[in-house]
C-alpha cells in the first residue's frame, strides 16, 4: 500500500531545501524516479499518492538536499511491512561512514542535472536551426511559385526585357546546374535563359544577395532586370560552375 502521506508534507519539505520543482524533480529523476514532472507536482501537493519506491527516492532527494545543506532535519523512508526499509535508509543518512557515499550521489545527481540541462540546450538549439531551414523553404517556394508564374506568361524560353541603358550590347554564359548544362543570351536589354539557370538566378534575388567587391569599391544586388553587368554576375553566381563568358561593348565614333 502506498504510504500514507500528510497533506502537503512533500511540498513544505521542498521548500524546507530551498529547491524548485523543477530542481527536485531533476534530483529525484537522476537518481531512477519515474514520474514525468505533471505527476511529480501532484505527489509534493499531495493530490497522488506515490507508491513506496517512488516515495523513497523522493525522499533520498529531499535528504541529500538537506545533507547538502548541512542541515540535521532527515525524512523518514516507506515502511515495508516490517520497518527494514526506513530502517535501512535511517541508518545510511545517520552513520557517518555513509556520508561519503550520500555525497557521492549527491554529485551524481548533480551532474544528472548538468547532463539534462546541456541536451534541453542542445534541443533549443536543433529548434532554431529547423526554423531557419523552414525559412529558407518558404522563401525557395516562394521563388519557384513566382518562377511558375512567369512560365506561365511568356517564359517557356527565359525572355525578360530590360531598358538598354547599357554599352554593353551583348553577353552569354554557358555553365552547369546540378548536371544540366544551362546557358543565357542578353542582347540588347532582351534575355533568353535556360530555365533552371533562371530559377537559380530568382532564388538569389528573393534572398536579396549582395555582391561586394573591394577593389574597385561595388555594391552590387543581384538582379535578372538590371544593368547588363549585375545581371552577368546574378546568372555566373547561379551556375554550379560556369564554362564561359564572352560579351560585346558599343563602339562609339
Amino acid at each position: 500500500m502506498p504510504h500514507p502521506e500528510p497533506p502537503h508534507e512533500l511540498e513544505d519539505a521542498r521548500r524546507d531545501v530551498a529547491l524548485s520543482q523543477d530542481e527536485l524533480w531533476m534530483r529525484y529523476f537522476a537518481l531512477g524516479g519515474a514520474a514525468m514532472p505533471t505527476e511529480f507536482e501532484a505527489y509534493l501537493v499531495g493530490a497522488l499518492s506515490p507508491a513506496p519506491a517512488e516515495r523513497d527516492i523522493l525522499v533520498h532527494a529531499l535528504n541529500e538536499r538537506s545533507m547538502e545543506l548541512g542541515l540535521a532535519r532527515r525524512w523518514p523512508y516507506s515502511e515495508d511491512g516490517g520497518g527494514g526499509g526506513r530502517r535501512e535508509g535511517m541508518e545510511l543518512l545517520s552513520h557517518p561512514s555513509a556520508y561519503g557515499t550520500a555525497r557521492d550521489r549527491a554529485a551524481a545527481a548533480r551532474a544528472n542535472s548538468m547532463r539534462l540541462a546541456a541536451r534541453i540546450d542542445r534541443a533549443q538549439a536543433v529548434a532554431g536551426t529547423t526554423r531557419r531551414r523552414a525559412w529558407l523553404l518558404r522563401l525557395q517556394a516562394k521563388a519557384l511559385r513566382d518562377q511558375g508564374a512567369a512560365l506561365r506568361q511568356r517564359f517557356d524560353e527565359g525572355l525578360l526585357s530590360t531598358a538598354p541603358t547599357s554599352e554593353v550590347r551583348w553577353f552569354s554564359l554557358d555553365g552547369v546546374v546540378g548536371d544540366e548544362a544551362v546557358w543565357a543570351r542578353w542582347t540588347h536589354g532582351h534575355l533568353r535563359c535556360h530555365p533552371a539557370l533562371m530559377t537559380q538566378a530568382r532564388l538569389l534575388v528573393e534572398l536579396g544577395t549582395t555582391f561586394e567587391h573591394d577593389d574597385p569599391p561595388a555594391h552590387v544586388d543581384a538582379t535578372v532586370t538590371g544593368t547588363p553587368a549585375a545581371v552577368m554576375l546574378t546568372l555566373a553566381s547561379a551556375c554550379d560552375r560556369v564554362l564561359a563568358v564572352d560579351y560585346s561593348r558599343e563602339v562609339r565614333l
